[in-house]
């Protein structure tokens, strides 16, 4: 007969008790880190007697979900909760300072709508991961939110012949002297340069860019909810600090690609300060040279106002006649101009004529193979940039005059080069013109 087994004891930790629960507002609404994307609701979590002083909006709480113990951001606090069953309780409270206003809250909500995304996914690019050595040296402090009396959205053009950082800190200052301002930089380079501007101006303004030490962007960030008026200046996820007494935000050159979120879902700075200003009532203000695609068409709209100084330029055009890039007779009034200011000159690229237009039209001269034409140095025959042929003798060239609604294809050969190209187009008269003026053609 076999001898039966022995039984083997399952060890189990036991989840320690709670203790009873808080006396007033007993439930709270929080944003879990489910790792799941459909999972993006607000869950119900009972709140201990003994963490209800320190569960407040925005504080950080490690809480039960599922099987395992997650990270959560506590948004509301309600008397009861909406469904009916047993709730779990609050493990602890992770830190007792806020990293979120109720608005901040709302403000990456939104963004989680219009970015079809998780809501945790925004997080983790808003608020920068916690630094224990910080909170403890830190003491409990509460955030004082704005006025919100301004909703306006301007777009500053800059001039064109003034630096741009200091054009920026002259609206800083400006808008400083209503609240906090928050400045949004496409990189570290851009932000630096504006800090040191301001300081030399007499303003002590908060860094806060993802490049930081891990301790100092958590302290900074906590900073800036801390303080009731300053600046702060900070790259593209800056645009979530909940800044105490905002004012305004200003996105300095609004139109550079590093105002768009590298992880998914991508947002732009742009987006979400239009957004923010929706919510929190302050003044945005999209700085650059010239505005983005997205940005001329608020305007065209009159969502956005555009608010530019008028210059004058004086403009001079000088036409290669020898074949050089750059005709001699042009470096003359260079030196005048910079007397003056700064000189800004367009040369065209490397080669002698790029491509051949029809001066009556304005279509490019193609080849049979539907390359473009292009003559590499004075008195050579067109080449073909995509097949490279030359077309001395043969086919040469296909002309669409779309304004005349007619198509000329001549696939003849060439005479002797002393009689010139005239006397194989009987109804076309061509000439090869400098690069300027391209080819010009003269219809019967």
């Amino acid at each position: 007969m076999a001898t039966p087994r022995l039984f083997k004891l399952k060890a189990e930790v036991a989840p320690a008790a709670s203790g009873p629960r808080a006396l007033v507002l007993p439930v709270a609404r929080v944003r879990v880190d489910t790792g799941v994307f459909h999972l993006d609701q607000l869950y119900e979590y009972l709140i201990p007697e003994r963490l209800s002083d320190n569960v407040q909006t925005g504080v950080r709480v490690q809480l039960p979900f599922g099987t395992r113990e997650t990270e959560g951001i506590v948004v509301s606090r309600v008397a009861y909760p909406e469904r009916a069953g047993q709730l779990k309780s609050i493990t602890k409270v992770l830190s007792p300072h806020p990293v979120a206003t109720a608005k901040t809250l709302q403000l990456i909500d939104q963004v989680a709508h219009v970015y079809a995304c998780n809501p945790w996914d925004v997080i983790r690019s808003a608020i920068p991961p916690r630094v224990a050595s910080v909170d403890k040296g830190r003491a409990h402090f509460s955030v004082v939110e704005g006025k919100g009396n301004n909703q306006e959205a301007t777009f500053q053009a800059f001039l064109p012949f003034v630096e741009p950082h200091e054009q920026i800190t002259q609206s800083i200052l400006t808008n400083f002297r209503n609240g906090s301002v928050l400045v949004i930089a496409p990189d570290e380079n851009d932000v630096d340069l504006i800090i040191e501007i301001l300081r030399k101006s007499g303003v002590n303004p908060l860094k806060l860019t993802a490049a930081m030490p891990r301790d100092q962007r958590y302290s900074n960030f906590l900073q800036a909810m801390q303080k009731p008026k300053q600046v702060v200046v900070g790259t593209r996820s800056a645009i979530f600090a909940p800044v105490s007494d905002l004012a305004a935000i200003i996105v300095f050159k609004e139109s550079a690609y590093d105002h768009y979120e590298v992880r998914s879902p991508g947002w732009n700075t742009r987006s979400v300060a239009q957004i923010r200003c929706g919510l929190e009532k302050c003044k945005l203000i999209l700085a650059g040279f010239s505005p983005s695609i997205e940005v001329a068409h608020l305007i065209e709209d009159r969502e956005i106002k555009f608010a530019t100084t008028r210059q004058t330029i004086n403009v001079k055009a000088f036409t290669p006649t020898d074949g050089s890039l750059l005709p001699g007779r042009i470096f003359s009034d260079i030196r005048t101009a910079l007397k003056k200011g700064p000189v800004l000159f367009l040369a065209p690229r490397k080669g002698y004529g790029n491509a051949l237009l029809c001066a009556h039209c304005r279509n490019v001269a193609l080849c049979e193979c539907g390359g473009r034409l292009a003559i590499a140095s004075k008195g050579s025959a067109p080449i073909c940039v995509h097949c490279g042929r030359t077309l001395t003798l043969g086919p040469v060239i296909s002309a669409i005059v779309i304004s005349h609604i007619w198509r000329l294809e001549v696939l003849r050969e060439l005479p002797k080069r002393s009689q010139g190209p005239s006397l194989a187009f009987q109804s076309l008269f061509l000439q090869v013109m400098s690069l300027n003026e391209g080819l010009k053609t003269n219809l019967p």
